[in-house]
Order: C-alpha cells, then sequence, then structure tokens
C-alpha cells in the first residue's frame, strides 16, 4: 500500500477511535438534550460500523486475500474481529439503557442487567481501540501487499 494511502486510513482510523472515545466522555459526563444525545449515539455506533468496514476493506487490498489465503487473515486477526463486534453489540443496549433513564431506579433485576451491559461494554471499549488500532499499524507492514519469503512460509504452514 502507498505510504499516502495508509497515511490516510490511519488517520481515519485515529479519528474514529477519538471520535469514540470523545462520545464515550459525552456522554457519560454531562447531560445533553435527549435530541442531542441520541445523535451522538448514532455517530458513535456508525464510526463502529465504519471501523469493522475499514478492517474488512484492508484485508480485501492485501496480497494474501488476493491470493485467496482469506482464512489465514481472518485467523492472524480474529480477536480484532469478535472484539469489534462484542464492542458494537454491547454499545447499541448500552445507548438504549441510557437513553430510557432507567439505569439509575432500584429494580433488582433490571439494575443488574443494566450494570452487566455496562460495564462491559466500556471495558469492551477498551480492548476495541487497543486491537483495531494495532491491527491498523500491522496493516502498515508492506509485507501483506507482495509476494515474499515470509508470507511464503505462512502459507505453507497454513496450509
Amino acid at each position: 500500500m502507498e505510504y499516502s494511502t495508509f497515511r490516510g486510513i490511519l488517520f481515519l482510523s485515529y479519528l474514529f477511535i477519538f471520535l469514540d472515545l470523545i462520545i464515550n466522555v459525552l456522554g457519560m459526563a454531562i447531560r445533553l438534550q435527549n435530541v442531542h444525545e441520541l445523535l451522538l449515539y448514532v455517530v458513535q455506533d456508525t464510526v463502529l460500523m465504519f471501523t469493522i468496514i475499514i478492517i474488512f476493506l484492508l484485508f480485501s487490498n492485501t496480497y494474501i486475500f488476493q491470493a485467496g489465503f482469506v482464512g489465514m487473515l481472518v485467523n492472524k486477526y480474529k480477536c480484532t474481529i469478535i472484539c469489534s463486534f462484542i464492542y458494537l453489540s454491547l454499545s447499541i443496549p448500552l445507548h438504549v439503557i441510557v437513553k430510557d433513564g432507567t439505569i439509575f431506579m432500584n429494580m433488582s433485576g433490571r439494575i443488574q442487567c443494566e450494570h452487566f451491559i455496562f460495564s462491559k461494554g466500556y471495558v469492551s471499549s477498551v480492548f476495541h481501540y487497543f486491537l483495531f488500532k494495532r491491527t491498523v499499524l500491522c496493516f502498515a507492514d508492506s509485507r501483506y501487499y507482495r509476494n515474499s519469503s515470509w508470507l511464503q512460509e505462512r502459507m505453507n504452514k497454513g496450509l
């Protein structure tokens, strides 16, 4: 991948991580009007979907993918993929709970579920940030975009 192309993807990835982090902080630190808060959550979920799309677009640009060894890429980056989907699947219910406003009520069964989603959602965000950044930086390696002895060794081990 060309340096200028990768620089754009890296900038976009950092921007998405930064936006997600800022929205997480704003969503919990200050209470906005319902419309503004809902808009922030929609933007956050859209950004999360774009991060997943970026991962798969990076996959499709590699020589490994074009050579037909998709399984090797998926196997190497399955933690990133799984963590991204877990974060997205916990983020949406968390936004529903926060917008519902019942997180502070004392319904014993409901409050335990909400605390579980709340805590796991933010723990998974940390893993998502780390793994997504690591994956994007790994795809900066030029070995993924040309045939090399390293790649031939990996393909022989994969078969």
